[in-house]
This record gives structure tokens, C-alpha cells and sequence, in this order.
């Protein structure tokens, strides 16, 4: 490495080593010692052959391990370790006082019943002006809703049921009408 030219001086209150120049007083004061608490984290290993500078001190409980890990002589905290109960033992036990919930799954629902109980809805509110078609559609489809609800692998039976009913009432006046009207034509046929 090439030195200063001829001449140079170094500014007063610097001294040389190994080339560079470092101001004086440079670095720890004698009798420096670390804050207590300050030091590497937990499993911090010093490089092979490093010694701290003069007046350093290390804080309390710290023991540098000339290999990474722990250091010799390094025991687990109280309770260190897996939780107890940590994964699912081949006994597990469910908590005392839980309740398994049963799941039943849902039956499926008859349409013949969904379809009876529209058609009986429509043939009480305005069934007369489709000719009591929506009150008859709603008694057959409401019989075999039933037909396919007696065994309880469908649900709808009271769909069944209300369609049924509706239709039932929708269309008895019409018949009751369409028997007086064969009455009274066949009355009035009869007379000379």
C-alpha cells in the first residue's frame, strides 16, 4: 500500500496503524461496560477466536458458544415443551358436557304437493275464470302428493293436504251450479 507523498504530516491528534488513520480516543472509553440487557439473541454464537474488546462486559446470563446451537450447559425454560393435550390422541374424548349434534339430512320435498297448493291458491282467487281447471289440477296432483308422502321418504304432506282442501272448496260450488244447471235445463225441457 503506498504512503502519504513526501512531506505529508498527519493532522495533529491522529495516529497511524496498519496504514489508516483513526482519530484518537476512538472507539470504548476504558471501563466501558454494555447496558445491561444488550447482548445477541437468544442462540447467537461468537465467530471462532473473537474476543470482546477490553472493558467490555457480556450481560448477565449470556454464555457464548464457540459453536452455533446451545451452549454447553444450556437447559430448557420451566415448561418448555409441547402443550399438554397438543394433537389428536388415538383415545381422544370429546369435553365433558358437549352434546354431538345429530345431523339428520333433509327429506326431500314432494312438487305434487308444491304443485296441489299453488293450483288450489290460484283456483280459490281466480279460479272461475279459467274454468275450474286450477281447482281440479290442484285435487289430482293434491292426491298423489299424498300418495307419494304416506311412506315419509318426501316431505310436503301438508302442502298436499292445503292444496287439496282448496281445491276442494273452489270446485264444489261449481259443481253444486253445474247440477242446478242440469236441473233447470232438463226442468224446462220437460215442460210442454
Amino acid at each position: 500500500m503506498p504512503g502519504p507523498p513526501e512531506g505529508y504530516a498527519p493532522p495533529a491528534g491522529y495516529n497511524s496503524r496498519d496504514g489508516y488513520t483513526q482519530p484518537i480516543g476512538y472507539g470504548q472509553p476504558d471501563g466501558y461496560a454494555a447496558p445491561t440487557g444488550y447482548g445477541p439473541p437468544g442462540g447467537y454464537a461468537q465467530p471462532t477466536g473473537y474476543s470482546p474488546p477490553s472493558g467490555y462486559a457480556q450481560p448477565d446470563g449470556y454464555l457464548p458458544a464457540a459453536t452455533s446451537g446451545s451452549p454447553a450447559g444450556y437447559a430448557q425454560p420451566s415448561g418448555y415443551g409441547q402443550p399438554a393435550g397438543y394433537g389428536q390422541p388415538a383415545t381422544y374424548a370429546q369435553p365433558v358436557g358437549y352434546v354431538q349434534p345429530i345431523l339428520v339430512p333433509a327429506r326431500p320435498t314432494s312438487g305434487m304437493a308444491v304443485a296441489s297448493m299453488v293450483l288450489g291458491i290460484i283456483g280459490v282467487l281466480g279460479g272461475w275464470c279459467a274454468f275450474a281447471v286450477p281447482c281440479f289440477l290442484a285435487i289430482l296432483f293434491g292426491h298423489i302428493g299424498l300418495s307419494q308422502t304416506r311412506d315419509g321418504t318426501s316431505g310436503g304432506r301438508g302442502m298436499a293436504v292445503t292444496g287439496l282442501v282448496l281445491g276442494y272448496v273452489a270446485v264444489a260450488p261449481a259443481i253444486i251450479l253445474f247440477f242446478m244447471f242440469v236441473a233447470g235445463g232438463l226442468g224446462a225441457a220437460a215442460t210442454p
